[in-house]
């Protein structure tokens, strides 16, 4: 999906809210959305960018980290992105990032990618050992 903000390039304070449902899934990066991803955005010309920040809550399907059964984690995160009709590439001269390191581009100068917002956004957002339940006592040894 990508949102046309071409009407909010036109005047600086402009703004628009979204609010929408996506149908996605990210099996390439090993996760399956069991529910659609309810996504609340609000986007504001700034006058140096467009400002996204809104929400978005889904559910993922992973597996445990103690039994390798199947979890369920609710994801619900915060989203601030920056989108710029221009962003310059920068040299690495040192390892520091700088604030346009975290800069979208818009895409064809007035389109705001949120597919990808979204992606990253949900990959961060999930745990790091999801576990199936608070009792779950792991793999159980054979005897």
């Amino acid at each position: 999906m990508r949102i046309d903000v071409s009407e909010l390039l036109k005047k600086v304070g402009s703004e628009s809210k979204i609010e929408t449902e996506l149908k996605v899934s990210y099996p390439e990066d090993g996760i399956e959305l069991v529910k659609p991803v309810k996504l609340k955005v609000k986007l504001v010309n700034t006058g140096e960018e467009i400002l996204l920040t809104g929400t978005l809550s889904t559910a993922a399907k992973m597996e445990c980290s103690r039994c390798l059964g199947p979890s369920v984690s609710k994801v619900d995160a915060e989203l601030e992105e920056h989108f710029r009709t221009e962003v310059g590439e920068r040299v690495a001269k040192d390892l520091e990032l700088e604030p346009d390191d975290f800069v979208f581009p818009l895409e064809g100068g007035h389109f705001v990618p949120i597919d990808e917002v979204v992606r990253q956004v949900i990959i961060t957002a999930l745990p790091t050992q999801p576990i199936c339940s608070q009792n779950c006592k792991g793999l159980k040894e054979e005897e």
